[in-house]
Order: structure tokens, then C-alpha cells, then sequence
């Protein structure tokens, strides 16, 4: 938030710097490609970077880092809505220690970049996709049973909705990742939490807020998780009942927080074991 920071002048001190491993722009609105590219040129150690705001920068700033900072293992880039897959390709494939990534209010962000974080990014303890709003199913792993079609499903209709795009499945467990934020993700269905759970067992911070096509079977799903799981936000998620509710509370014995807030009627958060209340 330092926003008399110029851009030239971050272009003239950043690349004399190559021993930086961690740099934190966040809220510097001056700073363009330029100073990011140089700065990538130079800190080849770099480990961590923070782009938080950052409104000016492109695909050509993350592209840099990617092949230049092969060490990186935090990336945040909240709020930088000129990238696109290209960029979240790039990280996934060229900084295999990668741990943390933030791509909230990236719009342009695609089941294409996402996939290859499934992918590639085996290490990753922290995702951050909420508002990626052209998300899909697609972009999230598939367990085997979804290949076995429901009687009376037309399975054309399957094969036209993933014609793009063949079931994603993961060469090994993400038993890393411990924190998945994918709020306002409305397009996202019962079947991408249901892969999820099946490939990252250990997740204990989930975060489904308005994504309101999810049902029931959503968190029947996110019952597997048992002990592990800590906090869930399923806020605005209409279409769930007691039913699904009674399960988790039997299965997740460890929830410290849940919110089921709702437009409608009272919202209810409840936090520790013993505390409710409608705010």
C-alpha cells in the first residue's frame, strides 16, 4: 500500500537486488511489467511474492517469474485481473515447490489453468479460486465412479458437458493441501466436491460460499473428510437440508466453525462445539 511507489523507481532498484526471496507489493498500483520482469531477471532465489491490487500487470510479469524463479513457493496475485491460464500454466509447471497460490477475482481464470494446478502442483497447501467465475467441474479432479452413468442419464449429454476436457485424474494424493477457498464459484457442482475429497483427504479449511448449485450429496461428500476437517463455510448454498447437516456433525467431530448463513430467512454461524447464535 505504499502508493507514491513509481514505477521507475521500482525498475531501478528491484534487479539490484538478487538475493530478495520474498517481496510484498501488495497495493502498489504504479508497478507494471516492467519492474516485475526485471525483478525476475534478477532474484532467481526468489521464494515468495505477493501482487495483491497490483491492477496494471499481465500475463508477461508472471510468465518472468515462472521461468526465471523456479525456487517460488508462494504467489499471490488477488484482485490482478488482466491474467489468464497462461499465467497459472506457467507457475504450475515450471515451480514444482510451489505451496500457495491466490488467484481470487482472477475472472479470467479457466478450468485450463486449474487443471494444470491438479496437475503439476503436487506440493500445494493452499488454493484460492474464489470469484474464478468460469470455473467448472472440469477443472477439478474426477473420481472413477463418475465414469459409471446413473441409470436413465443420457450419456451424450455427459460426453457434449466435458467434450473439452477428458476426466482429470491425479497422479498421486494431494495430502498437503490443507485450505481450498472456492467462493461464488457457481458453477461448480456436487461431482467437483466429490473428486476433491477423493484426492485431497486432509483438507481442514473449505470454503464454499454461493456456490449454489452444490445439494446434500456436497457434503455427504465433505462427511469423508471426518476428524480432518475444521472449518467450513457453506453460506448461500440453498439446496441443503438437515439431512446432509446431521451427517457432517456426526462425521466431523472437529469443526470449529461452520457458517450456513443465508439471504433468506436467519443466518446461522456456529463456532466451537457449544456456541450458536443468529446474528
Amino acid at each position: 500500500n505504499c502508493t507514491s511507489l513509481s514505477d521507475e523507481g521500482l525498475t531501478r532498484v528491484l534487479p539490484q537486488c538478487p538475493n530478495l526471496v520474498a517481496l510484498d507489493l501488495t497495493g502498489v498500483a504504479e508497478v507494471t511489467d516492467r519492474s516485475i520482469v526485471a525483478l525476475a531477471k534478477s532474484a532467481k532465489r526468489l521464494q515468495g511474492i505477493n501482487l495483491t491490487g497490483c491492477k496494471k500487470l499481465t500475463d508477461a510479469s508472471v510468465l518472468a517469474l515462472a521461468r526465471n524463479c523456479p525456487l517460488l513457493r508462494r504467489v499471490k496475485l488477488s484482485n490482478v485481473e488482466h491474467i489468464t491460464d497462461q499465467s497459472v500454466s506457467a507457475l504450475a509447471r515450471s515451480c514444482p515447490l510451489l505451496l500457495e497460490i491466490d488467484l481470487n477475482n482472477c475472472k479470467r481464470i479457466t478450468d485450463v489453468g486449474v487443471r494444470d494446478l491438479w496437475t503439476y502442483s503436487v506440493q500445494m497447501r493452499e488454493m484460492r479460486l474464489s470469484h474464478c467465475v468460469e470455473l467448472t467441474d472440469a477443472a477439478f479432479p474426477t473420481t472413477p465412479k463418475r465414469d459409471i452413468l446413473p441409470h436413465g442419464v443420457n450419456p451424450f449429454a455427459a460426453v457434449h458437458a466435458f467434450a473439452d476436457f477428458p476426466p482429470l485424474r491425479v497422479s498421486q494424493p494431494f495430502d498437503q493441501l490443507r485450505m481450498l477457498d472456492l467462493t461464488a464459484c457457481s458453477q461448480i457442482t456436487d461431482d467437483a466436491i466429490d473428486g476433491i475429497v477423493s484426492a485431497a483427504s486432509k483438507i481442514r479449511n473449505l470454503v464454499l460460499a454461493k456456490c449454489t448449485q452444490l445439494t446434500d450429496n456436497a457434503v455427504e461428500s465433505i462427511c469423508r473428510l471426518g476428524k480432518g476437517m475444521h472449518y467450513l463455510q457453506l453460506g448461500h448454498a440453498g439446496a441443503i437440508t438437515d439431512r446432509s447437516i446431521n451427517s457432517l456433525v456426526r462425521s466431523c467431530t472437529r469443526l470449529g466453525y461452520i457458517d450456513l448463513a443465508s439471504e433468506s430467512g436467519f443466518p446461522i454461524r456456529c463456532c466451537g462445539n457449544t456456541e450458536a447464535w443468529r446474528p
